[in-house]
């Protein structure tokens, strides 16, 4: 994994990735974050990354500079991993739960400016996750919310779409709570 920018910009981790884990490719990442420019100041984001996987796109909000992130996996293995990455960063300004997103969202009263959801591309978790966030409070006014998915996932949402960006297998799309 590699960090693309910011303050931890350029530094590579060769651990083994957790069995079942796809990470953000860069190019990926390097789209999000370019979209992200134009509406952002990264300096005072929260962020919740949903679906943490390798944490590599919460890794880079911490990078450029978010106030907090929030990264949540449900595989105990992701957890580990990034946490052994968040070790060697010396990175202080996050926390860590190990919970389905449904749960954590369920049971969290947190508000974020930023939510990133990339659950595996065959889960069927995108309805329960848009529906619980529609219906709560999660996003503070002028917020995002992100989501990576495959190319012919459907889902609803009640957030104005701001841009999509489409790959060869999958898309990016960025929501706006304004």
């Amino acid at each position: 994994m590699r960090i693309i920018s910011g303050k931890y910009g350029s530094r590579r981790f060769n651990y083994k990735l957790p069995n079942g884990i796809r990470p953000s490719t860069d190019m990926a990442r390097e789209s999000i974050f370019n979209i992200l420019d134009n509406y952002l100041d990264y300096n005072n984001l929260k962020v919740l990354d949903l679906f943490s996987g390798s944490g590599s796109v919460g890794i880079e909000f911490l990078s450029r500079g978010a106030d907090f992130v929030h990264f949540n996996d449900k595989n105990i293995h992701s957890i580990s991993y990034i946490k052994k990455i968040l070790s060697d960063l010396k990175a202080t300004n996050f926390n860590i739960t190990k919970t389905s997103a449904v749960q954590l969202l369920k049971n969290n009263e947190l508000t974020y400016s930023l939510i990133y959801i990339d659950p595996p591309y065959e889960s069927n978790e995108y309805e329960s996750v848009l529906k619980i966030l529609s219906e709560k409070k999660f996003i503070e006014n002028g917020g995002i919310v992100i989501i990576e998915s495959m190319l012919n996932k459907k889902y609803n949402f009640d957030y104005k779409l701001i841009k999509e960006k489409r790959f060869s297998s999958f898309i990016i799309k960025i929501y706006g709570n304004i």
